[in-house]
């Protein structure tokens, strides 16, 4: 997850840097302890935080004795204090967050007729509104002193919520309560089991942002963010482009994150129909735009070549690829006049 591994000698050092860069914003509290002040930064989830400082950016663990009911809402450009130590894993962990900012309210809201919504948080949400994608679009509510968050162990972008909210008297609606959520087994969902995890099965299409480790996935729900570790199954699937159509089983992992068993891509060529040249030549290059399930764009050196995918095609366990990731092809020539991908390595 990117964390930044901490051993006694480096908690010491980073201690000291911090010291030298933030001024009082930082304080020892013990030999293994201490508080520092910065504004939360993106990539923040809901088990790491990325903490942006004067003297760097910071990745703190969060875990279940990490103290966050002074400041549940975790999103990019928010001030806090947090204090933190150096855990027995030799990570540095947060055992408290307390925000730097107040959220007030004098507006009298309806509480006698209330709605319940379920989505996930959006690029947006800040500590008095949420951005909440919804199966109806991006909904603005907003976050006050009154909003019951005992349910939500905590709020960041792409977070599955429920939310119960009624109208004020600004006209804005208000969550009257905020719940941490999971996967409707609407919007064409099916359930079922995968490598012993029970699953929710979503049809949709691979969206920007998709990265190795996080899928951006359009449904009719909303935007999905879930995550892709190494127990993802990606076998059936050559690439993870923007536009693609593709199927995910996810589940809800225990970080609250939807995390990907399996992904697949119903359009794969799994043919072989072509005659294919005795030789064969290696180039490397980036996956470029136009990338299909079938088709590869490789940016080299040279220029953009395309290549086809068929059921030759050997992606030698390395998984999908994405856009502007480095890969190694051996093609060679075929009866079509294209080039036909024999073996693909990232």
């Amino acid at each position: 997850m990117g964390k930044r591994l901490l051993s006694g000698i480096c908690l010491a050092v980073c201690i000291l840097f911090l010291s030298a860069g933030t001024g009082s914003v930082l304080k020892v509290q013990a030999a293994n302890s201490i508080t520092v002040s910065g504004t939360i930064a993106s990539g923040t989830t809901v088990n790491l935080l990325y903490l942006s400082t004067s003297g760097g950016t910071m990745q703190i663990v969060l875990d279940a004795g990490t103290d966050a009911s002074a400041c549940k809402i975790l999103v990019p450009g928010k001030a806090v204090t947090v204090s933190c130590y150096g855990g027995s894993d030799n990570y540095l962990h947060a055992s408290k967050i307390v925000s730097n900012g107040t959220t007030t309210s004098s507006v009298t809201v309806n509480t006698s007729s209330t709605a319940t919504v379920t989505g996930t948080a959006a690029t947006g949400t800040a500590d008095d509104i949420l951005y909440l994608s919804t199966t109806g679009g991006i909904m603005q509510i907003k976050i006050d002193s009154n909003t019951d968050l005992s349910s939500c162990s905590s709020i960041v972008v792409g977070k599955s919520l429920v939310v119960v909210c009624a109208r004020g008297s600004d006209a804005y609606m208000h969550a009257v309560k905020i719940s941490d959520g999971t996967v409707s087994s609407g919007s064409g969902a099916s359930t079922a089991t995968v490598n012993g995890v029970s699953v929710v099965t979503l049809p949709g299409t691979v969206a920007s942002g998709t990265t190795s480790s996080m899928l951006y996935f359009a449904t009719s729900g909303g935007t999905m963010q879930i995550v892709m570790d190494i127990s993802t199954d990606d076998s059936a699937c050559r690439a993870l482009v923007p536009g693609q159509a593709i199927t995910v089983a996810c589940y809800r992992g225990a970080d609250a994150y939807m995390h990907a068993a399996r992904i697949t891509d119903s359009s794969i060529d799994k043919s072989s129909t072509v005659t294919l040249a005795s030789q064969s030549v290696t180039v490397s290059g980036t996956v470029a735009s136009g990338t299909t399930s079938n088709l590869l764009y490789l940016s080299t050196s040279g220029g953009v070549m395309q290549i086809k995918m068929d059921g030759r095609t050997n992606m030698n366990g390395s998984g999908a690829m994405i856009l502007g990731q480095t890969v190694s092809v051996t093609c060679v020539g075929a009866s079509d006049s294209y080039l036909h991908a024999t073996s693909i390595t990232h």
